[in-house]
């Protein structure tokens, strides 16, 4: 599993995923009141940066109206999320 995860390219991943949540999201029913967006940052587990040292930190930006992440980037280091 590892070695095929390897060979995948990681940014056309995502981009297929955040075209296929971003069709759900637009067939889910909209929300009467104001969306809301929650803001988190995690360090991948297991991971190192690509200097070698630490791991690979990302954000993510997901909607509370419908529980789905619109989106998620990598972030040079690990920072305070707000």
């Amino acid at each position: 599993m590892r070695r095929a995860l390897q060979r995948v390219d990681g940014d056309a991943v995502d981009a297929a995923i955040t075209t296929w949540t971003q069709a759900r999201r637009g067939r889910l029913p909209q929300p009467d009141g104001p969306v809301v967006i929650a803001m988190d940052g995690k360090t991948v587990r297991g991971t190192h940066g690509p200097d070698g040292s630490g791991g690979v930190h990302l954000l993510a930006a997901m909607s509370h109206t419908d529980s789905l992440v619109l989106a998620q980037v990598l972030v040079d280091t690990k920072v305070n999320e707000t």
